[in-house]
């Protein structure tokens, strides 16, 4: 930042980016500087609010459920709340010395550099500094540091070894890719799910011979597969639940 004042940190999924943000934020709050950590979603903004405070911060929140301690020199929001709000409170955003906005290829996240004061600094963290649509992040950042390689991470030990087993290859040829209203490009719900049926399949019947007997956690490409998946459990007698974004945080 001596040299730059917007930078992109790319650190693999895993590896600590909260904790590293937490770290720095930590040590701006002691030297009497202000930082605002900015996420795509309220419930994010609370997970983080609480992960923050167990590391030993005071943070304020700021989403459409919750508002608390705003005038903390660590604040945690989400992107739509500083949104809805920014052209009735625009000081909310331009106190901060420092922005950090999380899973910054998120396209949402672009709406901070047209709210914002030029001389606000940002720190983009993301694990895929890429975009589907393949509208890049270097018109907004002037730097990216790669902070850390899985490579690196696996030599630390800062993460656990991946055993990967392939099933099938989905034929996703067909499959129309398009462009939400986050701004973010993805494959199209219901025909990625019909193209994922092979492999959900394959893989059911691997991981059934192979690890049936351990708690397990599946990631599906979208909503639609994940309750395709849930279906193709419950065939084999296998108990299975589904969460997705809307599921209550309770639950």
């Amino acid at each position: 930042f001596k040299t730059h004042r917007h930078v992109l940190s790319v650190m693999p999924t895993g590896t600590g980016k909260t904790h590293v943000s937490a770290a720095m934020m930590q040590m701006r709050r002691l030297a009497g500087l202000s930082t605002l950590f900015v996420v795509h979603r309220d419930i994010l903004a609370v997970q983080t609010y609480d992960r923050l405070k167990a590391d030993g911060l005071e943070p304020g929140v700021f989403t459409g459920p919750m508002k608390a301690r705003l005038d903390s020199p660590v604040v945690v929001a989400s992107v739509q709340s500083i949104s809805r709000n920014h052209s009735r409170k625009p000081e909310f955003l331009h106190r901060f010395q420092r922005i950090v906005l999380d899973e910054a290829h998120r396209g949402e996240m672009d709406k901070i550099f047209a709210l914002k004061l030029p001389e606000q600094e940002v720190l983009g963290q993301t694990a895929s500094p890429l975009r589907g649509y393949g509208n890049g992040l270097g018109r907004f950042y002037q730097h990216m540091h790669l902070a850390l390689t899985y490579t690196q991470a696996l030599d630390l030990k800062a993460i656990v070894p991946p055993q990967i087993y392939a099933p099938v290859k989905p034929d996703m040829s067909s499959v129309k890719v398009v462009k939400g209203t986050d701004g973010d490009a993805d494959f199209k719900q219901e025909p990625a799910a019909a193209a994922m049926g092979l492999v959900t399949a394959s893989g059911l019947q691997f991981w059934k011979e192979k690890f049936g007997t351990l708690r397990t956690l599946a990631f599906c490409v979208n909503v639609a597969h994940a309750l395709e998946t849930e279906s193709k459990m419950k065939e084999l007698g296998i108990k299975c639940c589904v969460i997705t974004g809307g599921t209550p945080k309770e639950t």
